[in-house]
């Protein structure tokens, strides 16, 4: 398999720190939380980002990764809503700038006409 170019290499690498984030949040302090949401719908859009990670440089695995850390993007900031102020800590505040460093890395491969092309 040949080495993915380094714009999606950066991609992968702040996802998993955004994953990592996320987990670790979840693991020590959402889920011994009494008074937790429901964070169904992060954990599920987080799995389908790293299911979706590409693993060449073809256009539809990118737009797909793309499309899956939109979801989990989604999904953690609604969730940061409906937190209670105690349980806004930690990993989780550093989880949305992850994720949005990964959809950055991306935009020259989704950005304008003939999206999934890179541009550059």
């Amino acid at each position: 398999m040949a080495a993915l170019p380094e714009d999606l290499t950066e991609a992968v690498s702040a996802y998993d720190a955004a994953n990592l984030a996320w987990g670790r949040y979840w693991r020590y302090v959402l889920r011994p939380a009494a008074q937790a949401p429901d964070a169904g719908a992060v954990r599920a859009a987080f799995g389908e980002a790293a299911l979706a990670a590409p693993q060449s440089d073809q256009p539809e695995e990118v737009l797909a990764f793309f499309d899956a850390l939109a979801t989990a993007f989604q999904a953690l900031e609604a969730l940061l809503v409906r937190l209670p102020e105690e349980l806004r800590t930690g990993d989780v505040l550093v989880a949305p700038a992850a994720l949005r460093e990964a959809i950055a890395a991306l935009g020259p491969w989704v950005a304008g006409e003939g999206a999934g092309e890179r541009r550059g």
